[in-house]
């Protein structure tokens, strides 16, 4: 569970989900970090293409 992994609490990560959490604190690091860890890749927007997600290839 996100909540576990990220150390980020239910309530919070509802907040978020309902856009009314502020992104400016610690829980969005954590979050970012714990999906990072599990395998999902965050793309950040260029002059191209905007943000998204893909799943990271395994190393190996």
């Amino acid at each position: 569970m996100l909540s576990e992994k990220s150390g980020v609490s239910l309530p919070v990560l509802a907040r978020f989900e309902r856009g009314e959490a502020d992104t400016r604190g610690n829980a969005l690091i954590l979050l970012e970090k714990a999906i990072r860890r599990g395998g999902v890749e965050l793309i950040n927007a260029d002059d191209r293409k905007g943000e998204g997600v893909r799943v990271a290839r395994e190393k190996g």
